[in-house]
């Protein structure tokens, strides 16, 4: 009786243990199924008490064909789960929270978009979704609050080397009701993400159309209007980050004109005039870049500049 006992409290304890890690791969592996891409998870923990659940740095690769790096990186997701109809069967979340950090767009040199190519992404064969049969358990979320810092969109073609653009959005709290598949919230979260970027002719518009109008993202870029520069800081050289900014302008022949003495360069991008003034604040290295296109701001091609600047200089 005793040897029971004891057999039975180290399950428990085990159980207790590892029910984190357990579910932390559960989600790896379904996420990774659903979406057709690697899904990585940082960190994950719930309480049953409280009914919650938090996941921190849960990033999603790109598919096979594009390069090896995040294709979604979410800093934090915040679960309020309903623990009498889970135990029923249920997968009831009355609310979740998603702070993503950042989504990165490229369209390959085939003019293939890395989100096309998600699993997701294709459209359903056979009956619509209302239609289907129900293969997994009843799922729903009641309220998702969505928060998004910025948009990367890399285009690569082989004359040249990749175009970047950078949106930095910062919209919060946007909120979506009455969610009812993993799917339709994987959909939701990528379309949202590509919404600053006005990519319309992605294929996953025509899946988020079937699934639902009103994930659309609308008038996200209307934003960025007025501002055209950026800035960033960097505990280095000043030489260094003078002489990698030259450079990567002069890789595509897109240098026009520097001022080593006043910390300036100057360049044209995608049609866009762009300014580089880099000096020495403090301790560190301030860089500002700005460009206008037809004196229209253009702060994504500015932001854009400040992406490969920071590659460069890890």
């Amino acid at each position: 009786m005793k040897k029971i006992s004891t057999i039975f409290l180290i399950t428990i304890v085990a159980v207790v243990i590892f029910k984190d890690f357990l579910i932390q791969c559960a989600i790896s592996n379904v996420g990774s199924a659903v979406l057709g891409a690697p899904v990585e998870v940082g960190s994950f923990s719930s309480n049953f008490f409280t009914q919650k659940i938090h996941i921190r740095h849960l990033r999603v690769l790109n598919p096979p064909g594009f390069p090896h790096q995040p294709l979604v990186d979410i800093s934090a997701i915040d679960v309020d789960y309903d623990l009498p109809s889970l135990i029923k069967g249920k997968m009831h979340f009355p609310y979740i929270n998603v702070d993503l950090k950042e989504m990165v767009i490229i369209k390959n040199m085939q003019g293939r978009l890395n989100v096309d190519a998600l699993k997701v992404s294709q459209k359903p064969q056979g009956p619509s979704p209302s239609q289907a049969p129900q293969a997994m358990r009843p799922f729903s979320i009641d309220v998702m609050k969505l928060n998004l810092e910025r948009t990367v969109y890399i285009e690569y073609s082989p004359a040249n080397r990749p175009l970047v653009k950078v949106f930095d959005v910062g919209f919060k709290n946007k909120t979506f009701k009455n969610i009812k598949s993993v799917r339709q919230l994987s959909i939701i979260i990528l379309t949202q993400g590509m919404g600053p970027a006005a990519i319309k002719s992605a294929a996953i518009y025509g899946v988020a159309t079937i699934l639902g109008a009103s994930l659309l993202p609308v008038g996200v870029v209307a934003v960025l209007i007025g501002r055209d520069s950026t800035q960033e800081e960097y505990a280095t050289d000043l030489d260094r980050v003078y002489n990698t900014a030259l450079g990567l302008l002069k890789e595509n022949n897109e240098f026009v004109s520097e001022d080593r003495a006043g910390g300036l360069i100057k360049g044209n991008i995608d049609g866009g005039a762009l300014t580089i003034q880099i000096k020495r604040a403090a301790d560190k290295v301030h860089v500002s870049v700005s460009c206008r296109k037809m004196m229209i701001p253009r702060p994504e091609l500015a932001s854009g500049f400040i992406y490969q600047l920071s590659g460069r200089l890890k």
